[in-house]
């Protein structure tokens, strides 16, 4: 680890997907999304808790808060996910450049059929 890196340990109280988020300064809330089933999540001094979606649009805008950048390291029986934690859109807003049209909604529909849990499912995509 490089020195002067904060290291938070995070448990997704949904899904139980496990991180470490790292971070170049030292912080006691975050707010992110569980990288495993896209839950809203509010890191507080070590506790990770699940908050609704409006409330983490509230936070978002209410100010007082600055983007941070770091590494999101996804914990897995095998391997990790290492990944940049960096937002690009708000939530609810489209994150395509296009409607999605009949046949990409029936062909995830067939996909969906075909695995045996939403986890496989988001994972093929």
């Amino acid at each position: 680890m490089l020195s002067g890196m904060k290291v938070l340990d995070l448990d997704c109280p949904r899904c139980g997907c496990g991180c470490d988020l790292r971070l170049e300064e030292d912080v006691h809330v975050v707010l992110l999304t569980c990288p495993g089933c896209g839950t809203p999540l509010v890191s507080y001094y070590g506790q990770t808790f699940q908050v609704e979606p409006s409330e983490f649009k509230y936070l978002r805008q209410k100010g007082g808060m600055k983007e941070a950048t770091g590494q999101l390291r996804r914990r897995q029986t095998s391997s990790v996910l290492v990944r940049e934690v960096e937002a690009h859109h708000e939530i609810g807003e489209s994150v395509l450049d296009h409607p999605v049209g009949a046949d990409e909604i029936l062909d995830l529909k067939f996909a969906l059929e075909r695995c045996e849990t939403i986890e496989d499912f988001l994972r093929s995509l």
